[in-house]
């Protein structure tokens, strides 16, 4: 898995450089093509940014409801967080 997701994150040279709010959306996006999955919950997530060996967004369950709110990228549904389905990684609509 540690292999999988730098190889996904290697896709966007300016990953590291992206908001993470941005990385949050591309993780989530990682899981659900590459686990198979249709949402994400908050230890999923830490999980994937610790084996991208990435700091965790210290405010993570903000960002989260940022994100399935005003941010209008994810759906929440009690935790578990999917991608909206127009959703683009670019950030525009």
């Amino acid at each position: 898995m540690k292999t999988k997701i730098n190889e996904f994150l290697d896709l966007f040279p300016s990953f590291h450089a992206l908001p993470q709010t941005a990385q949050m959306v591309r993780i989530a996006f990682f899981h659900t093509v590459e686990e198979g999955r249709e949402s994400i919950n908050k230890e999923e997530l830490e999980r994937l940014f610790r084996l991208a060996e990435l700091p965790s967004p210290a405010n993570l369950p903000d960002q989260l409801r940022y994100l399935s709110g005003k941010g209008a990228k994810l759906i929440n549904n009690r935790g578990e967080f999917s991608l909206r389905p127009w959703a683009r990684l670019s950030g525009k609509r």
